[in-house]
């Protein structure tokens, strides 16, 4: 008899779908997502491609905000908006329905034909209902700083991105991002190797000198347990403390010494005690049985270099949000800093930090691995417990609630944690970090190929908004004016660079490069920069991984990228 298949969940399904982005930002990013609501200013090229790329992994819904019509010129550059009857429609609106086709699972993408000036001065706080804003293709300085400042005051992030001919910039602007999880590219197992709890000593102890074992029982043992048996008798061999871990090149290779020394010394063993099994058949001489491999002994040196850190280390980026964490309007403003004010408390009476729980892989007995795996997060909740308790404690606002949830994720990424702070787009400009690097650039070769070029072009782009502000059209727009927009353009320069009292020198073939496109989009160029601004866009929804901190500037002239926290 035919059995009928059960019907698939639709959380299953949502997890075969969304399979790989899940392994990167897990359940609680996607989560974040789905709750999340993109405003898009300006659907031209490089904004389609950047809400393409929010569209794709789900946010919950998406408005844009564009006043313009679709044009011959839209074709050339804009691949969303190239389908029939398309032409002197809303541009806004035909980007709308072909994004909606991409993603079911995306609940609502509106449009919204009018100015996002008129917007600010009909209804300023119409913005606080967007979880982030990405504005596009504003060719207008005051245009600009009046939404920067206005998204500034209602403390709504602010993406900015643009693209012009074979460059394009991402400035990010936000007060304060706090990131529970920045998953750092490197980082060191914390296994407690100098602070030993009871039951992590008990389980390493019990285990029999190595020399008494067999080789099926050597190969079974955890490398952990090879590195803690051989650091006792680094610590006798050297006369060190028995909370002594070794802390240089050198002292680590007087440990990996010991291992291999080791390693020799038990291979050497199980060889005699083994029989002559066969023997060679060319010329009759005795065959021992096969080489011995101590893979977990091995395993064990390799892991010299990643195991050892003291457990009272504290990095100076963490020390210096413990600090502010103890400021009376901080810790009670959100969950994440009354946890840091705990945490900070939890440091000074058990003078380590939170264990994170987890352990590396290892080649050993499955039971002893599941064993020791247990013993960590045992310990681990063991200290979230302790900071629930201690945050039960602290004084904090109503709104403000902090889950176990929560406080497992900073136990977890205690050394690593991030507060990103940027400067306001309005008055960047005229500010003190513009000046630090306008001394660099003054300061700086000029050769071509200079790593201040991107700085150059980026100011450039910004002057350009300049120039728009007073001509009403941008640089090179009109293909008879070009010399005299250079001139103009260099002169922009020249008073911006005597506001901030510096004489920075800037190439012809610089200003030119921004004249000769007037403005216009590559959609390549376009793609790249939209997929970059699609990952700080979803760094900034989850909550996850580190963003640009501030101002991100691609020069597709030479293939290179450069940051600045201006």
């Amino acid at each position: 008899m035919a059995t009928t298949p059960s019907p698939k969940s639709p959380e299953n399904d949502k997890s075969k779908r969304y399979d790989r982005q899940l392994r990167l930002w897990g359940e609680r990013g996607q989560m974040a997502l789905e709750s999340s609501h993109v405003c898009l200013i300006h659907a031209n090229s490089v904004g389609t491609e950047i809400l393409k790329s929010l569209v794709l992994p789900g946010i919950r819904a998406f408005t844009i905000i564009d006043e313009n019509k679709v044009t011959e010129d839209d074709f050339d550059s804009n691949f969303f908006l190239c389908i029939d009857g398309s032409l002197g429609q809303s541009r806004a609106k035909i980007a709308s329905q072909l994004l909606m086709e991409m993603n079911n699972d995306v609940k609502k993408g509106d449009y919204v034909e009018e100015n996002f000036e008129t917007l600010l001065d009909q209804n300023e706080k119409y913005f606080t209902s967007f979880t982030l804003v990405i504005a596009c293709g504003i060719d207008n300085e005051r245009s600009l700083n009046k939404l920067s400042q206005a998204l500034w005051t209602l403390n709504v992030p602010l993406l900015l991105v643009k693209s012009i001919g074979f460059l394009g910039y991402i400035r990010l602007q936000i007060r304060e991002q706090q990131i529970l999880e920045p998953h750092p590219d490197n980082y060191l197992e914390d296994l407690r190797l100098d602070m030993l709890f009871p039951e992590l000593k008990e389980f390493l102890d019990e285990f029999p000198d190595f020399k008494t074992l067999t080789r099926h029982e050597l190969s079974r043992i955890p490398a952990l347990v090879v590195i803690y048996k051989n650091l006792i008798k680094w610590q006798t061999k050297f006369g060190k403390n028995s909370n002594d871990i070794p802390k240089n090149y050198r002292e680590k290779s007087q440990l990996s010494s010991l291992i291999k020394e080791e390693i020799e010394f038990l291979k050497e063993k199980i060889t005699n005690s083994q029989n002559v099994i066969h023997t060679n058949e060319e010329n009759g001489d005795a065959l021992a049985l096969g080489t011995i491999e101590l893979e977990n002994f091995e395993e064990a040196i390799k892991m010299i270099n990643k195991v050892f850190i003291n457990s009272n280390r504290i990095s100076e980026n963490l020390q210096t949000l413990l600090n502010e964490a103890t400021e009376p309007v901080r810790q009670c403003s959100s969950s994440f800093w009354v946890m840091l004010a705990a945490l900070k408390i939890f440091i000074e009476k058990y003078h380590c930090l939170p264990l994170k729980g987890s352990i590396p892989d290892m080649n050993c007995g499955s039971e002893l691995y599941v064993k020791l795996q247990k013993i960590y997060k045992n310990k681990a909740q063991q200290d979230v417990d302790k900071m629930l308790k201690i945050i039960q404690k602290l004084p904090k606002t109503p709104n403000v609630v902090v889950s176990e949830k929560e406080v497992q994720l900073l136990c977890r990424n205690a050394p690593y944690l991030t507060v990103i702070r940027t400067n306001p787009i309005y008055n960047e400009l005229t500010g003190d970090r513009l000046k630090k690097f306008s001394s660099r650039l003054q300061n700086g070769t000029d050769e071509e190929g200079s790593e201040f070029d991107e700085l150059r072009f980026y100011l450039l782009m910004r002057i350009a908004d300049r120039f728009y502000s007073k001509q009403n059209r941008l640089p090179g727009q009109h293909d008879d004016e070009i010399e005299n927009d250079v001139s103009e353009m260099k002169r922009e320069f020249r008073e911006l660079c005597t506001d901030l009292g510096f004489n920075i020198f800037i190439k012809d073939e610089l200003v030119h490069e921004i004249c000769r496109y007037g403005g216009c989009e590559l959609h390549s160029i376009s793609a790249f920069i939209g997929g970059c601004a699609a990952h700080e866009a979803i760094k900034l929804i989850t909550g996850q991984y580190v963003p640009i901190n501030n101002t991100f500037v691609y020069n597709g002239l030479n293939c290179t990228t450069m940051t600045y926290k201006l």
